[in-house]
C-alpha cells in the first residue's frame, strides 16, 4: 500500500466498521423487538401450554408486527433503512417463536407461512408510513431526530388504535346493528389483528377474552377475505412507497442546493 511521501507500507485497510456498526444495531432492535414481545407474551399468559397453537402463532405473529414501528435509532426512519428494518422484524420475530414454542413443546403450526407473510405486509406498509410522516415532519421545519420521533409514536398509535378499532368502536356497531351490518364490518375489516387472527386461522372477536370485552362478537358480520386484505395492504404500500420515493427525491434535490448556498 502506497503511503502520502511515495513510500510503502504493509499496514491491511481498515475493516470496515460501518457495516459491523450496521449489523450490531440491526442484533440489537432485533432482540429489543423480541424481549418486548415476549414480555407481552409472558403478560397475557399464553406462553405456556395451556393455550392452543393458533393462539400462539397469533401471538407470536402479531405482537412483533405491532411493536415494529418503534424500532431503530434517531436518523434511521429514511427509505434506504427499509430492509433492514425488515430483516430485524424477522430474525425479532424468530427469536420469539423458538422461545415460545421451547417453553410451550412441540412444534409451530405447518401454516404459519401465511400469518407471517400477511405480518409482513403489515410491517412493510408500517414503516412506510413512518419514513413518509417523518418527511412530512421534517419539511415542517422539525429536527430530523425529533421529526423521526414523532414519527415512529405516531405509527405505532396508529396501528394500535387499528388493532383496537373492535374493542373501542364496538358500542357504534352495536347502536347501527338494527341498520345493517355494514358498520360492523367495517370495523371489523380495519382491525390488523383482525386481519392476522383469519391469517392464522383464529376467529378473534369471538374468543372468551374479546366476547366479553366486546360486543362485535355477539353481532352478526361476515370477515373480510384474506384476498381483499392482501390488496388493502399492497394498494396502502404502493401509495405510501410512492410518497417516499417522492420525498426522498425532493431531499437529495434539496441537499446540494444546500451545499451552494453556504458559505466557504
Amino acid at each position: 500500500m502506497k503511503t502520502a511521501a511515495g513510500q510503502t507500507s504493509d499496514q491491511e485497510p481498515a475493516a470496515p466498521a460501518p457495516r459491523r456498526h450496521a449489523a450490531a444495531d440491526l442484533l440489537c432492535n432485533a432482540l429489543a423487538l423480541a424481549i418486548a414481545a415476549g414480555l407481552a407474551t409472558l403478560a397475557i399468559g399464553i406462553a405456556d401450554g395451556t393455550a392452543s397453537g393458533t393462539t400462539r402463532l397469533l401471538a407470536v405473529v402479531a405482537l412483533p408486527a405491532l411493536l415494529s414501528p418503534l424500532l431503530g435509532e434517531p436518523g434511521a426512519t429514511r427509505l434506504a433503512t427499509l430492509p433492514a428494518h425488515v430483516l430485524a422484524w424477522a430474525l425479532g420475530t424468530s427469536l420469539l417463536a423458538a422461545a415460545v414454542w421451547l417453553a410451550a413443546g412441540g412444534w409451530p403450526p405447518s401454516h404459519g407461512i401465511v400469518p407471517s407473510l400477511f405480518a409482513l405486509g403489515l410491517v412493510i406498509t408500517a414503516r412506510l408510513a413512518t419514513i413518509v410522516a417523518s418527511a412530512v415532519l421534517r419539511n415542517s421545519s422539525m429536527a430530523d431526530a425529533a421529526a423521526d420521533e414523532w414519527a415512529r409514536w405516531l405509527a405505532a398509535a396508529m396501528l394500535w388504535l387499528l388493532a383496537a378499532a373492535p374493542l373501542w368502536l364496538g358500542p357504534l356497531a352495536d347502536l347501527q346493528a338494527r341498520e345493517g351490518t355494514a358498520a360492523a364490518e367495517a370495523i371489523v375489516a380495519a382491525s390488523p389483528l383482525v386481519h392476522l387472527g383469519l391469517a392464522a386461522g383464529q376467529d378473534v372477536l369471538r374468543t372468551q377474552w374479546f366476547y366479553a370485552n366486546s360486543s362485535l362478537g355477539s353481532l352478526q358480520f361476515d370477515y373480510p377475505s384474506l384476498t381483499s386484505v392482501a390488496l388493502g395492504y399492497a394498494c396502502a404500500a404502493a401509495v405510501l412507497a410512492l410518497l417516499a420515493v417522492g420525498f426522498a427525491r425532493r431531499d437529495a434535490a434539496a441537499t446540494p442546493a444546500v451545499h451552494a448556498s453556504s458559505p466557504n
